[in-house]
């Protein structure tokens, strides 16, 4: 094979046997893709990368608060960060292709369902910080999801769950109808 696209962390990869290292050793040319829920993140490698568990790490979910009359999750339409991630690894994976075509290595890329979250829903993100929300991830290289922003990181657990100071509007700004012009 030239190409080995997994949905394992490192850490199942390498308790495997198969981690990137140890591939590389048997084939320099192989491109190996990592398509994780929420990437090299600390103490989130356990979880599965579902989109209902990123969407609801993350607080997506109450984007979709108040747009039908339902107890528990309300899950979008779309799938997101699916769809994102594997563009994203349909996009790295190419990019290796082209660099293994002029040098003839190969090399390990990797994306996640969260990262590929942040580009398609960062109206949502901006809005949890402007108001205040306690974040339950964490994107930037400071710590926090916008550098200046001091959300810390909350243990991955049950009990981390988003609080929101404010409810967000009905539709976000971003999905209303513009004026007719």
């Amino acid at each position: 094979a030239d190409i080995l696209l997994s949905g394992w962390s490192a850490a199942e990869a390498t308790a495997l046997g198969i981690d990137y290292g140890v591939l590389r050793e048997q084939n320099p040319a192989l491109v190996t893709c990592a398509l994780t829920g929420f990437g090299p993140l600390k103490g989130y490698e356990h979880l599965k990368g579902y989109e209902g568990v990123v969407s609801a790490k993350t607080g997506r979910m109450h984007a979709f608060d108040g747009q039908i009359d339902k107890d528990g999750p309300i899950y979008a339409a779309l799938n997101c960060a699916s769809y994102g991630a594997a563009m994203y690894a349909i996009q790295g994976i190419m990019g290796a292709i082209h660099v293994r075509r002029q040098t003839g290595i190969g090399q390990h890329i990797g994306t996640s369902l969260l990262q590929s979250l942040t580009a398609y829903d960062w109206g949502w993100l901006v809005w949890q910080v402007q108001h205040g929300v306690e974040l339950s991830i964490n994107l930037g290289p400071r710590g926090s999801i916008i550098p200046g922003s001091s959300a810390p990181l909350p243990p991955a657990s049950a009990a981390a769950r988003p609080r929101r100071a404010a409810q967000p509007p009905a539709q976000p700004a971003h999905t209303r109808a513009l004026p007719a012009v």
